[in-house]
């Protein structure tokens, strides 16, 4: 929960006081990705704390320093989805070993971590620097 209340304390939009309608519209499309995956983070820490914590919590620490260069989202990017992607073929391993039975249960937790995941990715995709204009009064 530490995690996601940073995510939110940094996410929370301001600065959109005094500004047109076009540009609100344009900065809540810029907003709705990230606020997308806090409340899915949320959502898989209240229904799946384990799953949660191990396998997204890479991509919550990632959020919460949002980086700002090119490589550095995708090296974020990359860092936030291995241990999903070692999980799931463990699962795999395991399932065509016979160790393990993968059964209906599964479903739900690997949808919301995929789920999450993939809206992170979204976000973080978009979070390149802001081309929209400062929300200052110009001056004469």
């Amino acid at each position: 929960f530490v995690v996601w209340a940073l995510l939110v304390w940094r996410g929370v939009p301001g600065g959109w006081r005094g500004t047109g309608p076009a540009e609100r519209r344009s900065r809540g499309r810029e907003y709705f990705p990230g606020f997308l995956f806090r409340m899915l983070l949320l959502v898989s820490i209240l229904a799946q704390p384990v799953f949660a914590t191990v396998l997204l919590l890479p991509a919550g620490l990632v959020g919460a320093v949002r980086p700002r260069t090119e490589r550095s989202r995708y090296f974020g990017l990359l860092l936030s989805w291995v241990p999903t992607v070692v999980f799931a073929l463990a699962l795999v391993v395991a399932q065509l070993g016979g160790w393990v039975r993968i059964s209906d249960a599964l479903w739900l937790p690997a949808a919301l971590v995929t789920s999450t995941m993939v809206s992170f990715t979204f976000w973080l995709r978009s979070s390149a620097p802001s081309t929209l204009p400062d929300a200052s009064p110009e001056r004469p």
